[in-house]
């Protein structure tokens, strides 16, 4: 999971799930925008990820790491908003 501490308005978080030839596909790119207090979770085992950081002052961010399994799924599932 990620909780973003520091505001960052030009830094995102750059996901991209697995192309036919296990590499990064462009076409499923997302960019999540990393301002303070940005809290979301990232599956890191399917997901190619990276942090662009567009500034030179210092940024903070909480990064807690989780095993899989119903009880994480369903805490996810009871603190996601609906779309």
């Amino acid at each position: 999971s990620w909780v973003e501490l520091t505001d960052n308005p030009d830094s995102y978080m750059l996901l991209m799930d697995n192309g036919a030839d296990g590499l990064p596909d462009p076409d499923t790119e997302i960019r999540v925008p990393l301002h303070k207090g940005a809290r979301f979770g990232v599956d890191t085992q399917r997901l190619w990820h990276v942090v662009v950081h567009n500034g030179d002052a210092p940024r903070y961010a909480l990064i807690t790491s989780f095993e899989s399994g119903p009880e994480l799924e369903a805490w996810i599932g009871a603190n996601t908003p609906a779309a």
